[in-house]
Formats: structure tokens, C-alpha cells, sequence
């Protein structure tokens, strides 16, 4: 039996886009590859499936697309929410323990492949997903991280997205979303703790207090595990890009030196047909 299922076009072109916006596709082949979708029509999962496999199978780090590409997905898809879109990281977490995205997404499917599960939901510390989706672990980290600190509401965000066992045909799996969070808080005591830093830079004694410490911790933290995801993945991008660009340069190079060749020969055939 074959892939089961149709994707709605509409998504494919946000799919597509995602890859543009993050670099990995340049916008002529974006809009190559769009030119087999109308956004008001239905297709084929396994069409979907195979268009993944090819924006993917080329590249050394596709961790690294697949996490810059759920990014961009999240926000284009908080575009086109219009006013159904979240305005704080926690709305997006309860948006996003049901099945109404996926839902628009996904038709005609068989009802043991897509279902959802809240393991945990702690409004201040913890959130926990098991969610069946035929996406890779790091486009879903993506989209999760991004919807996580677009509003700036946390000091913290740290996400993690596994595959579990489970006897679903592929490309269904079951994957596992947990995220650790944690709230920025009473604004006017870190704007007090702000005033204390900005002293302390000007030359006077640092004195914290305890809840102080901890406000400072967790904002530590946070940048520290956001650098840290960040720098990851762009350096995996960067080196990617580097070596298809290098294979380009060696290609142009004997591309050049054939035609150089060529043209030689070509001139000496010449001298030898004007001497006959």
C-alpha cells in the first residue's frame, strides 16, 4: 500500500518559502519548485515527501536547513494567521497541543497516523508533547524554538524534539517535543536589577540580592543555551554553503580550462587545414 494522504498546495508554498527565506534555495529555484503546486489545490503526500527528500539530500548538514527552515516556517505561518495568530509564547504552546494546524494541512488521512498527546503542560517551567508527523525532528525544533522567542516573553527557552518507538508506516513517526521555559517575570524588578548593572559598569560596588541572583541566572542561561543553539547551526549552514561553493568554483575552473582547451584545438586544426 502507498503513502496515504494529501497536502494542501497552500502549505507547500509556505514550505518552499521557508527555504528560501533561510538561504537555502535561491528564488529562482523556489519558484521552480512552486510551479508544481497550486496553493488551492490538494496533493499527494508522497509528492510532498519526495520534495522534501530533494531539498534535503544534496546538502552535507541538513540538521542545520531543517532547523533555519522551521524557523521561517513559524513566522510565515504567524503571517497568514492574521488575527488567529499567538500573541505570547504560552498561547502558541496551547495552540499548538491540538491538532488545528495540522488539520488544515493534511487530508484524507487514515486516523491511526495523526494524533496528538499533552504529556505536561506547567504554565511557568515545562511543556511536553507526543505529536505523529511525517516532519524531520530539526524542522520541528525550529518551528517550536522560533514560536518560543518571537515575543520576548521568556528569559529562558531550551527545546528538544526526539523520535519514539512506535509501529506507525512510514513517514509517520512519533516524536516527542519538550520544552523547558521559563517566564521573564515582575518587569519592574529587572528594570531595577538593569539600573544595578548599569552602576556597577559606571564603577560602583555590585550588592544582589537573592532574587536578584536568580533573575540574573536565568537570563544568563538563556543567552548562553541561545548562542550556543544559534552559533550551532549557522557554523553547520556556513561550512554546508562553503563546500558547494567551493565544488562550484572547482566546477567553473575545469569548465574554463576545457573551453581554454578547446579553443586551442580548435586553432590548431585551423593551422593545419590552412596548410593542406
Amino acid at each position: 500500500m502507498g503513502i496515504i494522504g494529501e497536502v494542501a498546495g497552500s502549505f507547500v508554498h509556505q514550505f518552499i518559502d521557508s527555504f528560501l527565506y533561510s538561504y537555502t534555495l535561491s528564488e529562482g529555484e523556489a519558484e521552480r519548485l512552486s510551479e508544481d503546486f497550486e496553493k488551492d489545490q490538494s496533493y499527494p503526500l508522497a509528492d510532498f515527501l519526495r520534495l522534501l527528500e530533494n531539498l534535503t539530500v544534496n546538502h552535507g548538514n541538513p540538521a542545520s536547513i531543517l532547523f533555519f527552515a522551521g524557523k521561517e516556517f513559524c513566522r510565515t505561518w504567524f503571517i497568514h494567521a492574521g488575527n488567529a495568530a499567538p500573541h505570547s509564547s504560552l498561547e502558541f504552546l496551547r495552540l499548538n497541543q491540538n491538532l488545528d494546524l495540522l488539520s488544515k494541512v493534511f487530508h484524507k488521512l487514515d486516523g491511526n497516523q495523526i494524533k496528538s498527546e499533552l504529556l505536561e503542560f506547567d504554565e511557568q517551567t515545562r511543556f511536553s508533547l507526543s505529536l505523529t508527523s511525517p516532519f524531520p525532528e530539526e524542522f520541528i525544533k525550529g518551528i517550536f524554538y522560533e514560536g518560543m522567542t518571537l515575543f520576548d516573553d521568556l528569559d529562558f527557552v531550551e527545546v528538544e524534539v526526539s523520535s519514539e518507538e512506535s509501529e506507525l508506516s512510514a513517514p509517520w513517526k512519533q516524536k516527542l517535543i519538550n520544552i523547558s521555559f521559563h517566564p521573564i517575570g515582575d518587569v519592574k524588578k529587572s528594570l531595577d536589577l538593569d539600573e544595578s548593572l548599569r552602576a556597577f559598569q559606571k564603577g560602583a560596588k555590585l550588592s544582589l540580592n537573592q532574587e536578584q541572583l536568580e533573575i540574573l541566572a536565568w537570563k544568563y542561561l538563556g543567552v548562553k543555551n541561545e548562542k550556543g543553539i544559534e552559533s550551532l547551526y549557522q557554523r553547520e549552514l556556513i561550512s554546508d554553503k562553503q563546500k558547494h561553493l567551493n565544488r562550484f568554483n572547482e566546477q567553473t575552473s575545469r569548465l574554463s580550462l576545457l573551453n581554454e582547451l578547446g579553443l586551442e584545438l580548435g586553432g590548431v586544426k585551423s593551422q593545419e587545414e590552412s596548410f593542406q
